[in-house]
């Protein structure tokens, strides 16, 4: 789950709910560039049929593309390392909202466990360096 996705879903105060929105929207062109490099990668990966189209199966009740074992791996590490980007905006103009963020990760009352948790570890640690 990535930073955004979990702000989103996160019930917050009006005025933190606002600033929440505000970094969200900064953070869209990022969004934006990263799904279409997911897209890159699964048109480069994913398994086509005899008109180069890829082919589309249904797992866990749920569509998703077709993709070889033999390049599944290959494809999550690329992805992998996109998601590893780090996002470096402007203090300017922006401190008030990224300062709302770490606030918000600081004294959040949700529960994180297993992969969460440790993607919340990364979070609060790049928000912490915020003076």
């Amino acid at each position: 789950m990535s930073l955004v996705r979990w702000l989103r879903i996160l019930p917050l105060s009006s005025e933190m709910s606002k600033e929440r929105t505000r970094f969200i929207k900064l953070a869209e062109p990022y969004i934006n560039s990263l799904l279409g490099e997911r897209v890159s990668i699964l048109n480069k990966y994913a398994d086509k049929n005899e008109n180069g189209e890829l082919i589309i199966i249904e797992a866990d009740g749920r569509k998703e593309y077709q993709i070889s074992p033999d390049k599944r791996e290959q494809a999550e590490k690329e992805y992998a390392e996109k998601l590893q980007t780090v996002l470096d905006f402007p203090l300017e103009g922006n401190k008030s909202k990224l300062q709302s963020i770490k606030e918000i990760l600081k004294t959040t009352s949700f529960e994180f466990s297993g992969q969460l948790a440790d993607e919340y570890l990364a979070w609060d640690e790049a928000f912490s360096k915020l003076e």
